[in-house]
């Protein structure tokens, strides 16, 4: 069943102005509800709301997109992540939005992120896997497996989330950085994971 173009005008007016004006709860449920739309509108109806000053409310629209997994967010996603990196609360949500996206666009920032504060970087090494298992370049797979296994070398302070995200990315069990290398550095093993993820 299609709905009528008049018709679903009028019910995201209706949810907008939920959103505009509500009372908090009732802007939480306009918000969840418009994350369920299939129309394209829904996902520019919550993009409109990523400059939220309230951080509940934008928490729950980066949520909402994140839920949605719609490309055409990842640009507005990937400017909030960029703009709101000192508020770790909204940092995690975006991250784990983009992630569930699971759109190529994200992995540049994502890795460039592994060189910020250690929060920042715990936040991204436990949504990447995520984003990874889902990217099916081969240059970006063997970028991001290669900077992981850096990260884990430089040393302790990160290695056991870093050693869970490179596992989390290879479906692999590595005992230390130093396995997780020799591994990598056979070009057959390799070729052989970047193939059995992008059929290339």
């Amino acid at each position: 069943y299609k709905v009528a173009p008049d018709k679903m005008k009028k019910v995201l007016e209706e949810i907008e102005e939920r959103i505009r004006k509500g009372t908090s709860s009732s802007r939480f449920r306009a918000i969840s509800e418009i994350s369920c739309f299939s129309a394209k509108e829904a996902t520019t109806m919550l993009a409109s709301h990523l400059g939220e000053e309230d951080s509940a409310v934008l928490i729950s629209v980066l949520q909402a997109l994140g839920r949605r997994q719609d490309p055409r967010a990842v640009s507005a996603l990937l400017d909030v992540m960029e703009s709101r990196q000192k508020e770790p609360e909204i940092f995690q949500a975006v991250v784990q939005a983009l992630a569930r996206i699971g759109d190529e666009k994200a992995i540049e920032p994502f890795l460039r992120s592994l060189e910020g504060e250690a929060d920042h970087v715990r936040t991204i090494l436990t949504s990447l896997p995520g984003l990874l298992l889902q990217v099916r370049n081969s240059d970006l797979l063997e970028k991001s497996i290669t900077r992981l296994i850096l990260l884990w070398e430089e040393g302790p302070a990160l290695s056991p989330v870093v050693r869970a995200a490179l596992e989390g990315t290879t479906g692999l069990s590595f005992e230390s950085a130093v396995l997780a290398r020799e591994w990598w550095n056979n070009r057959d093993n390799r070729e052989q994971f970047l193939k059995s993820r992008t059929g290339k």
